[in-house]
């Protein structure tokens, strides 16, 4: 994405990582959805600022195991790195604060359709957080999302999960609302994506 912004616009606002030029906020790889990036310095530094202080808006929606215990929640634990694999995260006593709003939208036999709404932006937030409350997104290869639920299910089931993982590849995660002020003027601006093909067309399937 960078590369190609860099081809079409021929500089970015410089980053602390030389390798995300302008990329205020990007998302985990095979999340869909909206991120930020910035062609001038003056507004990459003042929308930057924006996403430490937590003053953005950000809502996903998410496609996740089993029914939710309620109709809306949250997840207040802190995330930390996990000492067996670097790459990736989990909830620890000793991490970062990290606190996840969520709201049921719809519930079928063993997944739901939720949304949820950031206060923080810790690596892998979401994930981790529905991991740990037994709700993974469905269809992630990280964070149990994929095959470790499926013996919990009857053997129609499993079918039908083995029908839904064949068509796609990703965990069903999906920026969808992203709101803030314009970096130079002010202006509140608030932005959104429709679901992606496959995210809703597994929608559709559990819907029939």
């Amino acid at each position: 994405m960078v590369n190609a912004l860099l081809g079409h616009y021929g500089d970015l606002a410089e980053s602390d990582d030389p390798d995300r030029p302008g990329v205020v906020h990007r998302l985990d790889k095979e999340t869909s959805g909206l991120l930020v990036v910035c062609k001038r310095d003056p507004a990459m530094s003042r929308l930057a600022d924006q996403f430490r202080k937590h003053t953005v808006h950000r809502e996903y929606r998410a496609i996740v195991w089993w029914q939710m215990p309620s109709r809306k929640g949250k997840i207040d634990q802190p995330i930390g790195r996990d000492p067996r694999d670097r790459k990736k995260y989990i909830v620890r006593s000793d991490g970062k604060q990290a606190l996840t709003h969520w709201e049921l939208q719809e519930k079928f036999s063993f997944l739901s359709y939720i949304a949820l709404r950031l206060e923080t932006g810790r690596t892998h937030q979401i994930r981790v957080h529905l991991q740990h409350e037994g709700h993974p997104v469905f269809g992630d290869p990280d964070y149990a999302g994929r095959n470790r639920q499926v013996g919990k299910l009857t053997s129609g089931q499993r079918r039908e999960v083995a029908t839904y993982l064949e068509q796609i590849n990703r965990q069903m995660l999906h920026a969808k609302t992203l709101g803030f002020k314009h970096p130079m003027t002010g202006k509140e601006l608030m932005f959104d994506s429709e679901l992606p093909d496959d995210f809703a067309w597994l929608l559709e399937e559990l819907r029939k």
